[in-house]
């Protein structure tokens, strides 16, 4: 008579234990993801000593969308150059006024041009991978063009679009939030 409620103790004990790592577990991974968040502010801030001539580098402020599911939220990337045609996007994106994390994505330039009017288009590409829980490898693609920047990204479950516009130096927040 003993047996059965000793096995639902057990039970509740393994429920609870469960519940308890499931809630760290989330815990570490919000922690994960916010992290970065201060040091970003310091990175948005010297963002802006960043020259705008270059068609791709400065400070960049939008919204980014997921075509898969609807969610979407702010986006601000700071673009610095890393060598010939290539750079590094320094991201920080926000979902639900709750969420806020920062990533960096490296990616190529494929093709420059002027137009007749003088502004310079630039195609770009490139792949990073943010790990399991973040989707894996994303591969991503867009256009520069003035103050106008766009993207599609793709990655296992997740794929969208990154709209931003550039911020002039003295134009702008000057906080990550």
């Amino acid at each position: 008579h003993n047996a059965p409620h000793s096995q639902v103790s057990n039970g509740q004990a393994e429920h609870s234990l469960g519940m308890k790592f499931a809630y760290n577990q989330l815990l570490c991974l919000l922690l994960i993801l916010t992290a970065g968040c201060s040091s970003y502010h310091r990175t948005w801030k010297a963002g802006a000593q960043i020259s705008t001539d270059d068609p791709v580098a400065g400070r960049w402020q939008g919204r980014w969308e997921s075509n898969a599911n609807g969610h979407t939220g702010k986006l601000r990337a700071v673009i610095r150059p890393t060598g010939d045609d290539a750079y590094v996007a320094h991201y920080w994106a926000s979902y639900r006024k709750v969420l806020r994390f920062t990533y960096d994505q490296p990616f190529t330039v494929q093709t420059r041009e002027t137009r007749a009017d003088g502004k310079k288009i630039v195609a770009f590409s490139g792949k990073t991978d943010l790990g399991p829980l973040a989707g894996g490898v994303y591969t991503y693609e867009g256009r520069a063009e003035a103050d106008d920047f766009h993207a599609t990204y793709r990655c296992r479950w997740d794929h969208g679009t990154y709209d931003m516009r550039r911020l002039r130096p003295g134009i702008g927040a000057t906080s990550s939030e």
